[in-house]
């Protein structure tokens, strides 16, 4: 494994975003197999409910 990738993995892991992670990679997989199926209101309630959470741990740790 390349070091940049150890350091993200241990990024996400030391930020407690493992299962956020898990989650993302997901729906990604569900949006790309499944595309006309896709719910964007489902998606867009997704994003607003993890986004926020997501972006403040960034901010704590880039600071």
């Amino acid at each position: 494994m390349s070091e940049r990738k150890t350091a993200v993995l241990n990024t996400i892991e030391h930020l407690d975003l493992v299962e956020t992670q898990k989650g993302a990679y997901e729906t990604r997989n569900f949006i790309v197999h499944d595309y006309d199926g896709v719910d964007l209101y489902l998606i867009e309630k997704v994003i607003v409910a993890y986004l926020p959470e997501i972006k403040s741990k960034l901010e704590r740790y880039t600071r």
